[in-house]
């Protein structure tokens, strides 16, 4: 199989509706903080400012985390179609092989084009 599944530290952070959510309970837990801290508000603001940048770093570190995760997924997918392709002797891919180059990738992915179109006029023609 090409793909792994996604790690468990990624599972809760793959949308953003669960970060909103987390960001206004944090936001909410804050605020509750600042609204009983009488004379320690200074304090009481700079942990608040510390927690609120610490939150943010770990949702930016888990959304990079994710990206790269995706990306080494896609480069395995897009290899294993490659050489698939390439056995099959499709032009642009038969003397090819395995390729990140951004001109050779976009040559074959018009072929992978004309190939849908072809599949989807079959099935529409019969």
């Amino acid at each position: 199989c090409l793909t792994r599944p996604v790690p468990c530290c990624f599972q809760t952070h793959t949308s953003t509706k669960p970060q909103k959510q987390e960001m206004a309970s944090l936001q909410a837990n804050l605020a509750a903080r600042e609204s009983v801290a009488g004379p320690a508000l200074e304090a009481i603001l700079q942990v608040n400012s510390n927690e609120r940048s610490e939150f943010q770093s770990t949702m930016n570190h888990n959304r990079q985390q994710l990206i790269s995760f995706l990306a080494w997924d896609f480069r395995q997918l897009l290899a294993a179609q490659q050489q698939l392709l390439q056995k099959a002797k499709l032009p642009g891919f038969v003397d090819v092989g395995i390729t990140m180059d951004a001109d050779l990738i976009r040559q074959q992915s018009g072929v992978c084009s004309v190939m849908h179109s072809a599949f989807v006029l079959r099935e529409k023609v019969g």
